[in-house]
């Protein structure tokens, strides 16, 4: 169990879930690319960082929560809203079905969907609505 392995193993199971119907990108994916240039719909995972929960035996033994944004993007040319949500919602269902309780390998929690930011809709024509996953991991220090 890596700190970062979980990534990995939410795109997996996104790509087999989705049958690679939906292409499956990272964080490193969407930065590298210009936005009028992206292949939507796409499903990016971006990690959002960690929180330690708790703490046993003076601190030698961590407890960390790990979110993750599960980011669903799709073209939306249309001043409606209603046009770039309905493109997305098979995409977030299917997302939290495959997702929510899952889970990834031994020493993980089974992810929890949590509170996730606001749907943005770009100047470019394109919506994106993220969702987010956390799961919790115990880390041991040498103490």
């Amino acid at each position: 169990m890596g700190f970062f392995s979980a990534e990995d193993l939410i795109i997996d199971r996104l790509d087999s879930a989705l049958d690679g119907k939906i292409r499956i990108k990272t964080a490193a994916d969407m930065a590298a690319i210009e936005e009028t240039k992206q292949v939507v719909p796409a499903i990016y995972v971006v990690y959002a960082g960690f929180e330690p929960t708790r703490s046993t035996g003076g601190g030698a033994i961590q407890e960390v929560e790990h979110t993750f944004y599960v980011v669903v993007a799709v073209s939306n040319k249309s001043d409606k809203v209603e046009i770039g949500r309905k493109k997305a919602e098979w995409m977030i269902d299917e997302t939290i079905k495959a997702l929510a309780g899952l889970r990834l390998e031994a020493g993980f929690q089974p992810l929890l969907l949590k509170s996730a930011p606001q749907p943005v809709y770009s100047d470019e024509d394109y919506a994106y609505f993220p969702l987010a996953f956390a799961t919790r991991a115990h880390y041991r220090g040498q103490n």
